[in-house]
């Protein structure tokens, strides 16, 4: 059966805490844009990916060119997608499956930086 677990950001110490939907969490508040669902999936450290994780792709060729530029440059910002029903990483050019071979370098809410 697939493990259904989400992360949030606390809001008394930005601590991030685990949980699934029956649990209790502690009683705490959370701040609900930064409330993720995991995706099953490890990086290549073997680390859990989770929606709004983002890494990094070294410029693979993509219809001829790189993803130098645009807003993403070379990341990828992991993400449901509805219309597919299923998780994605997304970039400037549209989304693709998510790479397990590469390493989770942050998040979109503790390194919004990476994406400028």
């Amino acid at each position: 059966m697939k493990e259904i677990r989400f992360r949030g950001q606390r809001v008394d110490n930005n601590e991030w805490a685990y949980g699934d939907l029956f649990t209790d969490w502690e009683g705490r508040m959370y701040n609900h844009e930064t409330i993720g669902q995991y995706t099953g999936l490890k990086d290549k450290s073997g680390k859990e990916i989770f929606e709004g994780d983002i890494y990094f792709d070294e410029g693979e060729s993509y219809w001829g060119s790189t993803y130098y530029i645009g807003p993403y440059k070379n990341y990828r910002v992991v993400e449901y997608n509805i219309d597919q029903a299923q998780f994605v990483a997304r970039h400037h050019c549209g989304s693709e499956r998510i790479d397990t071979t590469k390493e989770i370098v942050g998040n979109i809410h503790e390194n919004p930086e990476l994406l400028k």
